[in-house]
């Protein structure tokens, strides 16, 4: 099993982040963990297809979702993260700056 990890500063990385690139073949998606580590944030988990050239589509699988402080939200329900990476990219939207979350995505 082969993971991603990320620390996302919400300050520096901007609101939208992009965690996988359209396009880019990671094998299948087991498992998303994100790990608050300040304020409890409130995150938005979505997929969008690669918009140049074309009609943005984008797809809410967690929208406006708080997530409170020294817990995990793990996301492991296959019918959510198992989608076309050829196609489609995963996203990160923060919904107000200052926070950091710890993202966690297992192949």
């Amino acid at each position: 099993m082969a993971s991603k990890y990320y620390t996302i500063n919400s300050s520096e990385a901007g609101l939208d982040v992009e965690l996988i690139a359209p396009g880019v073949s990671i094998g299948t998606i087991k498992s998303i963990a994100l790990v608050p580590r300040t304020t409890a944030p409130e995150v938005t988990l979505f997929l969008q297809n690669d918009t140049s050239g074309a009609a943005t589509l984008t797809h809410h699988l967690l929208p406006r979702l708080g997530i409170a402080l020294s817990t995990t939200l793990l996301i492991d329900d296959m019918s959510l993260i198992n989608y076309d990476t050829n196609k489609f990219g995963l996203y990160l939207h923060f919904n107000s700056s200052s926070q950091i979350v710890d993202v966690i995505i297992n192949t």
